[in-house]
């Protein structure tokens, strides 16, 4: 559960240049701000790939967030973060956050 104003953030290792979906459920009523971003090697500087904005509802939702992974030198993985603010003024309920690769 986020409380009004929390965020919850979290720092994947995934195949560089690749593209992912990421799943979510929620409920409440409330709106959530779900950012992925890519981490630059070394200096740790973010870069936004994708984000969305969903209003949640009375019953769990089940949202999709497409994005692309940054590319990374050669095989090696690449770092990104994802996070999950809730920007109203109501608990929300965030359940079962999945990546999943989509394409190769």
């Amino acid at each position: 559960m986020l409380k009004p104003g929390q965020r919850i953030e979290q720092y994947v290792y995934l195949d560089n240049d690749i593209d992912y979906k990421l799943e979510y459920w929620h409920n409440g009523s409330s709106r959530l701000k779900i950012v992925v971003e890519n981490v630059q090697a070394v200096t740790g500087q973010l870069t936004l790939i994708a984000e969305k904005e969903s209003k949640s509802y009375s019953r769990f939702v089940k949202e999709i967030l497409d994005f692309r992974s940054g590319k990374e030198y050669l095989n090696n993985t690449k770092t990104i973060r994802i996070s999950v603010t809730n920007e109203s003024a109501a608990d929300a309920v965030v359940d079962d956050l999945t990546i999943k690769k989509t394409g190769y």
